[in-house]
């Protein structure tokens, strides 16, 4: 029940410009309760994703908001109706499927607090990409979640453990930009 009330008030904030809305959003995502409520409402979609064996709906979860400084680069890239970052059953199912990606069930299960509290955000402007950078793993390797920034909001559309050095040598050459954090 409170998952579904945190969804309706986030939801209303997409009737704001970006980033006002965005602004408004921080404000709620600072409550741990709602991105508990967040975590709780998206895990339930990924016990839906991992079980099915035939095709399913593709229910669409807002996981997280940009924050106000993120929004602000997002807005540069295009223009921006919504700071709120949304994933699906479909995302869900090709990532817990994906081998490759090296991520456990246990990662996607915290997408939302990744969202919410990142060590680093990263913009790569020419695929318009978001990088969440969570402060979990270790030095050499850590788990990313690929946001990309669309006209119609953010949405997730992938996660993997990545290489810190690669993200580090990437900042360098000037391939992905640091909005905020650190790596």
């Amino acid at each position: 029940m409170f998952e579904q009330q945190v969804q309706g008030a986030l939801e209303k904030t997409s009737r704001l410009p970006a980033e006002p809305a965005a602004r408004m959003n921080e404000q709620l995502l600072q409550r741990p309760a709602v991105t508990v409520a967040l975590r709780d409402d998206w895990s339930k979609l990924l016990d839906v994703a991992s079980r099915a064996t035939g095709p399913v709906v593709d229910r669409q979860l807002v996981v997280g908001s940009l924050a106000p400084a993120v929004t602000e680069a997002a807005v540069a890239l295009v223009e921006l109706q919504s700071p709120l970052v949304r994933a699906g059953t479909a995302f869900a199912r090709s990532v817990l499927q994906d081998a490759a990606a090296n991520v456990t069930r246990a990662t996607l299960t915290r997408l939302p607090i990744i969202l919410a509290r990142p060590a680093a955000v990263l913009l790569d402007p020419l695929q318009q990409l978001l990088l969440y950078v969570a402060s979990t793993g270790g030095s050499a390797q850590r788990e990313v979640v690929r946001v990309a920034v669309a006209s119609t909001g953010p949405s997730v559309v992938g996660a993997a453990m990545m290489n810190t050095a690669d993200l580090a040598g990437d900042i360098a050459a000037g391939t992905l930009q640091l909005l905020e954090g650190s790596i």
